[in-house]
């Protein structure tokens, strides 16, 4: 009680201001009652000093003078204010000029002279805070040069006045600590001794009770081993004497047995071995001769089906390798794309409105709607066909069908390609030109629909290549496509109220191309994971799909006997495109992960630097990349199961978001 009434003390002491020049200021609520001095040390025309200290307790943070109406009046401060303003550390979001310290002198100029007001001081530890009063300038009341003088001497007077009576704080305080510190050093004097003899009365106590314990235990043990020899001696008498009889009983019978079980034995087995004998030799003979016979025959079928195996074989070999060089030398497939409406991103020059198809005169709006892409169906021989149906933005009545014809696919660009997107597309590698690739020329008709029936335009490929890739459409940095083409007006429309108008001797494609999905296809874009479990963006997107006799699609039900097919294409991102890459499946059943470790299915753990790959170096490309996850039946599994593919590549994981599910029936 006695120490709280002189902690009372204390603190009352150190958060009364000594003056106005002068306060310590104590935190609140702080065990190690961190208290922190803050004079101003002298006021000097336009110029301000102030010092601050550590009493005791926490280091300082920083400090805050509450100068809230001469914030846009300092012209300088020294050393340099590390803010100006709110201060933004605590919720209390206090105002003024703010130093980072531990403490020092620290001066600030005004435009000019003020006059003096009481204001705030706020100082900080890491992690509390308090606020104590302090003289400081007023900007509101500027003081005239007649007064300088004057002003001057006054504020030196109170400074002097003020330093005299901290002083005299500062000795109380520390006389009212130190006694503090005696009352306590006493205190823990005698519960030290209180402890010393506790310890003491205990260990004799313990000493006692392990003597008495011992001593039981001594004569239990001797009564039980005395009892356990009288026991034993009896029981083997007893034991030996049964034995001796058993063992002349037995061995007399065993004797008389053995005897005539010989006799007996001996005579059946002479016979069996002469009937065995003859048996053997008939059944070996016969056995040869039909051994030879199938092994013959074996022989010559194998020869022939190896032979029929080896021819298909090689015939298969030759063809995949021509489709896969095919593929190789334009960095695309056979299979067919699906064409969108190439809409504007961040990348984009121009914040229009994007589209498919731009003719002047006719129609700069013309985009495919989203349920009906168009189809961009690429063959290995180099050429393409670009069909489907686009109408005008603002009126789904006024379109055209496409049936246009592309040729001469290469992986280079026969002449400088169209750059449409900022230049931070290029230099971010959004938009990487030397992945594109391109046909050299195309030529088709537009076939008017709705409005425009009765109306034909023929166009042809004019200026750069069509080209092909991330970033290629000049709208945005998706996998896409653009060309330029002139138009001839073959017919116009039959309603007479549209005519179509050549007002410019170039158009354009613009558009997005994607894996045309299946039906039941379940398209998932894709996240990112690094090695040390970080997430990173990614534009990469993932199309799955599971299908059974019965259905398609995701989360459906299938019967163990269903022979099923779990299939994937994979849009890569386009910062990864022509780097080699690790293909990965994973697959949960039941509360159980499974990898695929080449054709193989092993139990994971879950832990990222243990993830198998299901085929490894694959290298990634602008197109498509097609796999199949899982093929067969679902024998003697019932339950819910969940696949994710993704591939690695730098390092990091790249995965479809959205899991395929299925469950199995019992």
């Amino acid at each position: 009680m006695k120490n709280k009434v002189l902690y009372a003390a204390i603190s009352a002491a150190l958060m009364s201001p000594l003056s106005a020049h002068a306060v310590n200021i104590l935190i609140p609520n702080d065990v190690k009652q961190s208290t922190y001095a803050v004079n101003l040390v002298s006021h000097v025309g336009k110029t301000w000093t102030y010092s601050v200290s550590q009493v005791q307790g926490r280091a300082l943070s920083h400090w805050v003078l509450g100068i809230n109406n001469c914030l846009n009046n300092v012209v300088s401060s020294s050393p340099k204010a590390d803010e100006i303003g709110v201060d933004p550390s605590t919720d209390a979001r206090f105002v003024g000029i703010k130093w980072n310290t531990t403490g020092g002198t620290f001066s600030f100029t005004l435009d000019k002279e003020y006059a003096e007001t009481t204001l705030q001081a706020f100082v900080k530890t890491a992690t509390v805070y308090n606020t104590g009063n302090i003289t400081g300038p007023d900007c509101s009341k500027p003081v005239s040069s007649t007064t300088d003088a004057a002003a001057a001497q006054a504020a030196a007077d109170k400074a002097a006045a003020d330093a005299a009576a901290k002083a005299a704080a500062d000795k109380a305080a520390a006389d009212a600590a130190a006694k503090a510190a005696a009352d306590k050093a006493a205190a823990d004097a005698a519960a030290k001794a209180a402890a010393d003899k506790a310890a003491a009365d205990k260990e004799k106590a313990d000493k006692e009770a392990a003597d008495k314990a011992k001593a039981d235990k001594e004569k239990a043990d001797k009564e039980a081993a005395d009892k356990a020899v009288a026991d034993k001696e009896k029981a083997d008498k007893e034991a030996a004497d049964k034995a001796v009889a058993d063992k002349e009983k037995a061995d007399k019978e065993a004797a008389d047995k053995a005897k005539a079980d010989k006799e007996k034995a001996d005579k059946e087995a002479a016979d069996k071995a002469k009937a065995d004998k003859e048996k053997a030799d008939k059944e070996a003979a016969d056995k040869a001769k039909a051994d030879k016979e199938k092994a013959d025959k074996e022989a010559a079928d194998k020869a022939k089906a190896d032979k029929e195996k080896a021819d298909k074989e090689a015939a298969d070999k030759a063809k995949a390798d021509k489709e896969k060089a095919d593929k190789e030398a334009t960095g695309k497939n056979s299979d067919k794309l699906c064409a969108g409406t190439a809409n504007l991103d961040s990348y984009a020059f121009s914040n229009s409105q994007g589209h498919a198809v731009w003719i002047p005169g006719i129609a700069t709006d013309l985009v495919f709607a989203d349920d009906a892409p168009g189809e961009f169906a690429e063959s290995s021989d180099g050429t393409a066909k670009f069909t489907g149906n686009v109408a005008r933005r603002g009126d789904a009545k006024q379109g055209f069908t496409l049936d246009v014809t592309f040729t001469g696919a290469q992986a280079t660009a026969p002449d400088a390609p169209k750059k449409e997107l900022n230049a931070k597309a290029y230099n971010e590698g959004k938009a990487d030109m030397s992945k594109w690739y391109f046909y050299t020329g195309f030529e088709g008709n537009l076939i008017g629909t709705g409005n425009y029936e009765g109306g034909k335009i023929h166009i042809v490929r004019m200026g750069p290549a069509f080209q092909i890739g991330n970033g290629a459409n000049g709208k945005n940095v998706n996998f896409g496509a653009s060309g330029w083409f002139s138009y001839d007006i073959v017919s116009q429309p039959t309603n007479t109220k549209y005519v179509f108008y050549k007002t410019s001797e170039h158009a354009d494609f613009n558009v997005d191309l994607s894996p045309c999905a299946e039906k039941g296809t379940t398209t998932s874009h894709a996240s990112g994971i690094d090695s040390k479990g970080k997430a990173v963006s990614t534009s990469a997107s993932f199309g799955l799909r599971i299908t059974t006799p019965r259905a398609s699609g995701n989360d459906i039900d299938v019967e163990q006997d269903d022979d099923i097919s779990v299939d994937v294409s994979i849009i890569a991102d386009a910062d990864h495109v022509g780097k080699s890459a690790d293909i990965i499946i994973v697959g949960t059943y039941g509360n159980v992960s499974f990898a695929r470790d080449g054709d193989d299915w092993k139990e994971w753990d879950g832990k990222l630097e243990h993830l198998t790959a299901a085929k490894k170096g694959v290298t990634l490309s602008n197109s498509p990349l097609s796999a199949n996850v899982l093929k067969g039946k679902m024998k003697g599994m019932s339950g819910n199961c969940q696949v994710r593919v993704g591939y690695r590549v730098d390092d990091k994981v790249i995965y479809n978001d959205e899991a395929l599910k299925f469950t199995v029936k019992p």
